[in-house]
């Protein structure tokens, strides 16, 4: 962990500060991702508070504004036949892959209630998750110049986000027990070289996503020193669409 990062972080947080934490289950990429525009609109006018989705993703390779699809290294009709989505996104990075197995966390919150800048948020995501790696028995760390979250030079985390008026979009996906051999379809994060690992392959122990999932909550809530107020999705989405009803004003 790099405590400089952290301290700068929290630091800055000022009062107490609150969000709500959703569960959505297993939701396709492209669902989601019309999800998060869709709250953070809503959140730009005003209508609804800053929130922590986390959620799985059916088998999905994602390829971020710095990749493109040369990443990958078999065709769409390949892909189709496994039963793989390939999705063009607006998050920061390059390739990388979502499937079950794998705690997926989008943090939608405004930026500057947060912490000072989109550095200092990106550490404070790769800590949390450090944090709680290694309360589950493994040693992770960051590494240097690449971003997610490492063990022993094996990547087990990644992380990419975009910036909406200084709301945060997209986050940071943990493979617990997700299946690696689709990681060999396309280049990981731009980098040949580099070798994914999960939780369940460093502990070769049980792994339950929604422990992790709770235990990242509340790591979350401590980095932060947030108030982080679980709800349930239907009540989340019922809230979504009683907003949905009034006209957006000043959204863009």
């Amino acid at each position: 962990m790099n405590p400089g990062a952290t301290n700068r972080f929290t630091t800055m947080v000022a009062g107490e500060r609150s969000a709500q934490s959703v569960y959505l289950g297993v939701v396709d990429y492209a669902e989601a991702f019309d999800l998060q525009e869709q709250i953070v609109r809503r959140q730009i006018t005003g209508d609804l508070p800053d929130v922590l989705l986390t959620l799985q993703h059916p088998p999905t390779i994602t390829v971020g504004v710095s990749g493109n699809y040369a990443d990958v290294r078999v065709d769409k009709s390949f892909l189709k036949s496994k039963g793989v989505e390939l999705v063009k996104t607006n998050r920061g990075g390059k390739a990388t892959y979502h499937g079950p197995g794998q705690l997926v966390v989008y943090p939608l919150i405004e930026l500057k209630r947060f912490g000072p800048g989109l550095r200092d948020y990106m550490a404070l995501l790769e800590n949390v998750t450090i944090s709680v790696l290694n309360e589950c028995g493994i040693q992770a760390s960051r590494v240097q110049g690449k971003p997610g979250v490492w063990v022993e030079g094996r990547k087990i985390a990644s992380i990419g986000i975009r910036l909406r008026r200084g709301r945060t979009m997209h986050g940071i996906a943990v493979n617990l027990t997700t299946d690696l051999a689709y990681f060999d379809l396309f280049v990981p994060c731009g980098m040949p070289e580099v070798r994914m690992t999960s939780l369940k392959c460093e502990t070769g122990t049980k792994v339950d996503l929604h422990d992790v999932r709770k235990q990242w909550i509340k790591r979350f809530a401590d980095e932060t020193r947030a108030g982080v107020f679980n709800v349930e999705v239907e009540q989340f989405l019922a809230g979504l669409r009683e907003c949905e009803t009034r006209p957006l004003i000043n959204s863009r």
